[in-house]
């Protein structure tokens, strides 16, 4: 890294001012840190020696980036980047005397590693009863004293501005979208943290997320706006200018005011219809299978109905106490975080084959759905069975949202605690509902009890059927392992998983050779899940354009349209309305026709800077789709699409 020191016109008048201008070059791709530096590093210190009479004021910095490496956040520049020193002159030196500036400079610059750096720089002024005052550079934000302030509710900061005086940036508080408020007080604001913008008649105000447990009496803010413009004002703690905010619209959630009654309302409602998503198509099967005894063993298909409850139950508080602990700990997760591990997706890929294996009879758990029948029992452990079966269809179903869903588990992720507690515990409830009322339907109704034949081979006969969509599972997990693991894990698990599918089904080998089988099985399973793609697996295709904050806010800069697609392999949701809307001919022709941006977002591996785009929609999962038309707020679409509804909200929001 190089710096530079430049007095501009060298010139200074009694009892006036001159900025004195300290350049930093970094390398190419090493960066420089901002007054805050965000989550890592310190900022410069800029330190003047100057003659007696002579005193350095405030330093004037342009404003930063946000710089994102490996999920942390700093605010800096990436490029040379000049501070002004206001320097005041308040001596009684002659004219034409020449005083000497001298400027010791300690900085920190980072790449892959940091290494603070030192300069020792010099200049000099002239003193000029004819200098004219200095100009303000164009890149430093421009100051406003414009009502601000801001308020703590919980976990939750707001930050109110109201219209400036300024009329070039009355149009930017107006319509704000895009705008992204730094502070340089450090306690205020976390870097990381999604920034929710609500636009009134009179300003605007942000919303986010905090863990601060008290708030300075004031702070100097930045707000940078996509146009390029920038605000620099002082904001107090206190309550919010009137005027600054309205209701939001469009169906955009606001999981920070939503009330905790119905946010716990649309929770169980929410998850009923999870019920009917793709997601959970892989373990209808088993449902199937206990359906098949309500007809006939009433007590034991109630029971088991009410386990397999209390095990989904159980599943989602348990994911709601382990997402509020990650977030506890500074992690950034959201909703469907225990699928963008490898590990979770190859035991997925691994348990859905042997779930398969078990259904098509190649091997026994257990006793025999004729010998159920007989013992009124279903294998040794039919209560364990049951269980397991609940927090199955969670772990499979619950990555992907459902309507009503959104919105719930949003506010629970956002409040946390005791609210996300019971958000959650209402969506396990709603997920439970429907198969422990359609087995209590069955075992009260001998009407429809009837209708269900005799035990008989007929089960068996079902019971190979409904295999298939198990081997469907194992491949589907398999194909979302290989996004995240490359063609080696893939490999790795496929030879571990037929090891340990041969220890259980080849009954002709020895003991020992079996469980030698099994544990080299698991071992490999184990060293397939720590393999790392050279790659990413998935990348844009023609006429999509991978997610990238920065590029998004660019693109609305210049008045582009751009439709927003958060997905993820793992979410068959997703993956249904990719093929069924989004790759339908006339969706594709419209966008082609108003050059529309279609970006990306692959939620499949931990991404964080995905997953504040989602706190910011008050959402925690995929799918989430969003519509920028020019010069409007952004658009929410529905989670389950058409080409109608595509094409509508296209046309519309134009």
């Amino acid at each position: 890294m190089t710096a530079t020191l430049d007095a501009g016109s060298g010139l200074i008048a009694p009892g006036g001012d001159a900025l004195i201008a300290v350049t930093q070059t970094p390398d190419p791709g090493w960066h420089t840190y901002w007054i805050n530096p965000g989550e890592t590093g310190f900022a410069a210190d800029i330190d003047l020696t100057l003659p007696a009479g002579l005193k350095a004021g405030s330093t004037l910095w342009p404003t930063p980036r946000r710089l994102v490496y490996d999920g942390v956040v700093n605010y800096g520049f990436d490029q040379p980047v000049t501070a002004w020193v206001r320097v005041h002159n308040n001596s009684h030196l002659p004219a034409r005397s020449v005083v000497p500036v001298a400027v010791h400079l300690e900085s920190l610059v980072c790449q892959d590693t940091c290494e603070p750096v030192s300069f020792d720089l010099k200049t000099r002024l002239k003193i000029d009863p004819s200098a004219p005052a200095p100009a303000m550079p164009p890149s430093v934000p421009t100051a406003i004293s414009a009502p601000a302030s801001y308020a703590l509710s919980g976990r939750t900061l707001r930050l109110g501005f109201s219209l400036p005086g300024d009329v070039a940036l009355r149009n930017d508080f107006l319509h704000p979208q895009g705008a992204y408020v730094f502070s340089e007080d450090e306690s205020l604001i976390a870097p990381a943290a999604a920034q929710t913008i609500n636009a009134g008649p009179q300003g605007f105000t942000i919303t986010l997320p905090s863990s601060a447990s008290l708030l300075p009496d004031q702070a100097t803010l930045v707000i940078a706006f996509p146009d390029g413009h920038a605000a620099r004002l002082i904001a107090h703690k206190g309550s919010l200018p009137a005027g600054i905010s309205v209701p939001t619209s469009q169906g955009r959630a606001n999981a920070i005011s939503t009330p905790m009654i119905w946010a716990v309302i649309l929770a169980f409602l929410g998850g009923l219809v999870l019920n009917l998503m793709p997601c959970v198509f892989p373990i209808l099967s088993m449902k199937l299978l206990a359906l098949t005894r309500a007809g006939h063993h009433h007590a034991l298909a109630r029971r088991e109905a009410l386990i397999y409850g209390l095990g989904a139950l159980l599943s989602f508080v348990g994911l709601s106490l382990m997402l509020d602990a990650a977030r506890g700990l500074g992690e950034v997760v959201g909703w469907g975080f225990q699928l963008q591990s490898p590990f979770v997706t190859a035991a997925l890929s691994l348990l859905m084959l042997l779930v398969g294996l078990n259904l098509s009879g190649l091997f026994e758990i257990g006793g025999s759905l004729q010998a159920a029948a007989g013992n009124q029992t279903l294998g040794r452990h039919p209560n364990l069975a049951a269980f397991m079966t609940g927090v199955l269809a969670v772990v499979v179903a619950a990555p992907c949202s459902a309507p009503f869903m959104a919105t719930a588990t949003g506010v629970a992720l956002a409040r946390g605690g005791w609210a996300s507690i019971a958000i959650f515990t209402a969506l396990g409830l709603g997920f439970a509902a429907p198969f422990v009322a359609l087995t209590f339907g069955l075992t009260w109704m001998p009407s429809l009890a009837k209708r269900i034949p005799r035990p008989g081979p007929w089960m068996d006969r079902l019971r190979h059927l409904l295999a298939v969509p198990m081997y469907l599972a194992a491949v589907w997990m398999g194909w979302v392992f290989w996004q995240q693991a490359g063609p080696a894990g893939l490999g790795l698990l496929i030879v571990g998983t037929t090891l340990i599918a041969a220890a259980l089904v080849v009954h002709r080998l020895p003991k020992t050779l079996r469980a030698a089988c099994a544990v080299i099985g698991l071992a490999l399973i184990t060293g397939s899940a720590l393999q790392t793609p050279a790659a990413p697996f998935m990348t844009a295709n023609a006429g999509q354009t991978p997610f990238s904050e920065d590029r998004l806010v660019a693109l609305r800069a210049k008045g582009q349209p751009v439709l927003v697609d958060m997905t993820a392999a793992w979410c068959l949701t997703c993956k249904v309305n990719e093929r069924i809307a989004l790759s339908d001919k006339r969706v594709l022709a419209a966008m082609q026709a108003q050059h529309i941006v279609y970006m990306v977002g692959d939620w499949t591996d931990r991404n964080a800077q995905i997953t504040r785009y989602l706190t910011q929609f008050g959402r925690s999962g995929v799918p989430l789709y969003v519509y920028y038309a020019p010069g409007k707020n952004p658009q929410l679409l529905p989670q389950l699409l058409t080409p109608d509804i595509v094409l509508k909200t296209l046309k519309t929001g134009n």
